[in-house]
């Protein structure tokens, strides 16, 4: 079974402290962009499927404390206290996400208006998030080189350096995670 990455762009279009205020930070997109599997890439990024023993320069932060919509949305499943309120077929019981968590598959993401609200979805790991600069040299520590990953992520690092040069430095951001 192979693994995929789930990676999403988002940008800070306030003027306080970058990614501190969830009102100022917009998704590029609602959905994930389609980048092929490539191991060297995730390894290099996360470690993750490293077979050359690449060790990240970041280690995988997790899901930023603060972020869109649609990255909560993606990478957490709500829980349910009633399962007659499921709103969506993705929602997920109580009972079901207690298994989860107890199995150390899923870890829970408090919200203000329920004890527990949010619990990861169990087939997603290594979440992380970098800046432009941060990807770029991540690249420096490694044999590899950016321009020999896969077009669809050269891309994605063109399109934070343009974002950046509108909203400003570290005020663009890719946030991804992998599963299997």
């Amino acid at each position: 079974m192979g693994a995929d990455i789930h990676l999403y762009v988002e940008y800070d279009d306030g003027n306080n402290e970058p990614f501190s205020i969830v009102d100022d930070i917009r998704g590029y997109s609602s959905g994930d962009f389609l980048i092929p599997r490539d191991y060297h890439l995730f390894a290099v990024l996360a470690g993750v499927r490293s077979y050359d023993k690449i060790t990240p320069r970041y280690e995988p932060r997790g899901i930023p404390e603060i972020a869109s919509p649609d990255i909560i949305n993606a990478y957490y499943i709500n829980i349910l206290d009633d399962e007659n309120e499921r709103l969506e077929e993705a929602d997920v019981s109580r009972e079901q996400a207690e298994e989860w968590l107890s199995s150390g598959l899923s870890h829970i993401r408090d919200s203000w208006i329920k004890k527990i609200g949010f619990v990861s979805n169990p087939e997603y790991h290594t979440p992380s998030w970098l800046y432009r600069d941060e990807i770029i040299k991540s690249f420096d520590d490694t044999y590899y080189k950016l321009q020999d990953m896969p077009y669809e992520f050269q891309v994605i690092v063109e399109l934070l350096e343009s974002l950046e040069r509108y909203f400003g430095k570290n005020r663009v951001r890719v946030v991804f995670w992998f599963d299997n």
